[in-house]
């Protein structure tokens, strides 16, 4: 038992502060600039990248200085062509940029190395005992990690408290204009502490890497603990973050070694929990007339949706199983957008764990599923009602909780919540079933008019018909007058405060109201799959709801529907064609947020007041002029990652490929050298054409502007 403690307490130790040396840098940025780097962990597995690379090429003691210089050069240009620009749009924005960057990182890393883990071993250099305790070797790369972590620490606190510079860059932080007049470059100074942050996070990697498995996920596997450490350390204390991330370390090392799950506590208080148990399901006139036409009249654009969901399956190209299934899933996508937008759009509350009540809805949708199966006599379309309970119950249990603070605060226990969840369903495989998940069948329920939910087509109509009604109540929810507080907390918490609204309760009736709506669209996932799995709440897709509705224009009610579309569109059919569509979603992603950050709802009615002037046609001709060098641009790019990917991920095919019905040899370098030229050229034409976009688009906007000036007028 002693060797046990003794040896769990040295691991949780290095650990520890391999947690620290990570958690550093993102602590500095934050107490800094206040922006919390959702893509530090990413740069984190970059800086392992970068070490195992230059290892190979130089050595490992060179690679120690070079990965961690290039990933704060990295910092820098983030920071500067990045964030820079978006903070104009608040901290949301900021999140959602780093969150995006996240993504592209990911698949660059995958592009260039590959899916699978790379050979990061440790260098023989450091490969020796430094000592033995109780039989077991303790390594000396670990005690160069220790020695790194505890130098970093001292160095960060003694130039942070200690130095001008420090406090310049403190200074800055509170009071960015002051620092200005004294004639301090504040720009300049962001750009360096973004810098400072990354470089740690690529020195972390370089020891972390060969600790870890270096591998595409790799950020994905640290990610959440790094925010943990962060909030339970206090955000922006770096002391904080230093016995936060012993304690974390030193508690998961000790869970590791003890081995004993909540089931096994459970079990050991005398109560038996099998899958036979309860926690388990066994298995498998004149004025009617005129009040008519003033109703019709009213709702005429709902009634036009209704008519467009009834015809879409039948359309050439959608009257295939493979169409209407895709049309389905879109349906579940718009519920569950729409039903996150009610918090980021409606209430300002950017939450990473929205995926817990679609889940959990679909969970509940599906063991009620098995109930109708074992003869409950009720009909698979009301299988949904299960899943919005379950989303409401669940709305109300963690948002008395999470909605308590707004803002940074709250997407950081939104996603403790969320991973706490995620890791419920491979502890409990009673109720959640593990990672083979739940099974149910929709066909063997009682049919209703004769259907009994076996075609594709019957499913559609289903969630055709819950996805009308959900999207009616949502419109209707946001023009109550709950709904208008909810978009007065948004906008000015204060103030509402003030006028004698609870803030707190605001946020909590719109969360449960979105977590309603996210449990709904889970049944509709049950029973369009017939399967739920621990991957309906995990953190990608709260992500990708996250992306949906951010794309589609959070401002516009029928954003996240747009938003919905085409991510779910390029989920189920441009995945089908290049294995890089993660890559394409993360870079749309980032030009959305940096250049149409109001989504494509918001670019589309950005031109409404300009279409009926003379000059729209001027800004039109001024669009195709731009397009022209964009397309090149485009062509260059898809070339260069569609031939990467195909040498890094897919070796096996060979280097022959088809791009644009154009057969290329990637082994050879004219192939490479025909994308960079296009993809060069194209943009520096492109970048000579925003002038001319920006002109007509100000004489359309000045045209506009007189208009209604005159409308006024008359």
């Amino acid at each position: 038992m002693l060797e046990l403690a003794t040896v769990s307490l040295l691991n949780g130790v290095v650990y520890g502060l391999l947690l620290f040396m990570l958690t550093s840098g993102l602590t500095l940025i934050f107490s800094m600039m206040g922006v919390l780097n959702f893509a530090h962990a990413s740069v984190f597995m970059l800086g392992a990248y970068l070490s195992y690379q230059f290892g190979k090429w130089v050595g490992f003691w060179p690679a120690l200085v070079i990965a961690p210089l290039l990933c704060g050069l990295i910092g820098a240009a983030i920071e500067r062509y990045g964030l820079r620009h978006v903070h104009k749009s608040g901290h949301v924005a900021e999140i959602l940029f780093t969150f995006g960057l996240a993504y592209l990182i990911e698949e660059l890393v995958t592009m260039v190395w590959g899916r699978n883990a790379v050979a990061n071993s440790v260098p023989a250099g450091i490969d020796f005992a430094l000592f033995s305790l109780f039989g077991s070797s303790f390594p000396a790369y670990k005690g160069l990690m220790m020695a790194i972590s505890v130098a970093m620490f001292v160095f960060l606190y003694l130039a942070l408290k200690h130095t001008r510079i420090g406090l310049v860059i403190q200074a800055a932080l509170t009071h960015p204009q002051m620092v200005s007049s004294l004639g301090h470059d504040v720009p300049g100074i962001f750009v360096l502490v973004f810098a400072m942050g990354s470089a740690l996070a690529g020195l972390a990697g370089v020891i972390g890497g060969f600790m870890l498995l270096t591998q595409p996920t790799l950020a994905h596997a640290v990610g959440p603990i790094v925010f943990v450490v962060v909030v339970v350390g206090g955000l922006g204390s770096l002391a904080g973050a230093l016995i936060a991330s012993m304690l974390i370390g030193v508690l998961q090392t000790f869970a590791v070694a003890v081995d004993y799950s909540l089931l096994d506590l459970v079990r050991a208080s005398g109560l038996a929990v099998t899958r036979s148990s309860p926690l388990a399901v066994a298995a498998p006139s004149t004025t009617r007339s005129g009040v008519a036409m003033h109703w019709a009249d009213r709702h005429k654009d709902w009634l036009a949706a209704a008519l467009v969901l009834l015809l879409l399956p039948h359309v050439p190209g959608l009257n295939s199983d493979f169409g209407r299934s895709l049309l389905s899933q879109m349906g579940i996508a718009a519920v569950f957008a729409l039903s996150f937008n009610v918090l980021l759009g409606q209430t300002g509350l950017l939450s990473f764990g929205h995926a817990v009540y679609f889940g959990l809805g679909g969970y509940a949708a599906i063991h009620f599923m098995r109930v109708i199966n074992h003869g409950l006599p009720l009909p698979i379309p009301l299988v949904p009602f299960a899943g919005a309970a379950a989303g409401l119950l669940f709305g109300i249990l963690f948002g008395s909780v999470t909605t308590r603070r707004a803002g940074t605060i709250f997407a950081l226990i939104t996603l403790g919540i969320g991973e706490l969840v995620y890791a419920a369903t491979f502890m409990l495989p009673g109720y959640f079933g593990g990672e083979e998940g739940i099974t149910a069948s929709r066909t063997r329920g009682p049919a209703l008019f004769g259907l009994d939910f076996g075609s594709q087509l019957q499913v559609y109509y289903v969630i055709a018909v819950w996805a009308l009604i959900a999207a009616m109540l949502m419109r209707a929810f946001i023009r109550t007058p709950v709904g208008r507080m909810c978009n007065a907390v948004r906008d000015n918490p204060e103030r509402a405060a003030f006028v004698g609204y609870n803030t707190q309760r605001v946020r909590l009736f719109a969360f449960s109201v979105a977590g309603l709506f996210a449990g709904l669209a889970g049944g509709l996932h049950a029973i369009n799959y017939e399967i739920v799995a621990a991957d309906s709440v995990s953190a990608l897709r709260s992500g990708t709801v996250l992306l949906m509705t951010y794309i589609g224009g959070v401002g516009h009610f029928v954003g996240p529907v747009i938003g919905a579309l085409i991510l779910t569109w390029l989920q189920v059919s441009l995945s089908g064609y290049t294995s890089a569509w993660l890559l394409y979603l993360g870079l749309f992603f980032l030009v959305t947020i940096l250049f149409a950050p109001s989504g494509l709802a918001g670019l589309i009615m950005m031109h409404g007041p300009i279409v009926h002037t003379k000059a729209f046609w001027r800004v039109l001709r001024a669009y195709a002029i731009a397009l022209v060098p964009a397309v090149f641009m485009g062509i260059g790019a898809v070339i260069l990652i569609e031939m990467s990917y195909r040498v890094s991920t897919q070796p096996e095919l060979g280097t022959r490929m088809r791009i644009f019905w154009i057969t290329v040899d990637a082994a050879s370098p004219w192939p490479w050298i025909t994308a960079i030229a296009p993809l060069a050229g194209g943009f520096l034409v492109f970048r000579k054409t925003w002038p001319i976009v920006a002109a007509a688009w100000n004489r359309a906007t000045d045209e506009a502007g007189a208009v209604n000036m005159t409308a006024q007028r008359r």
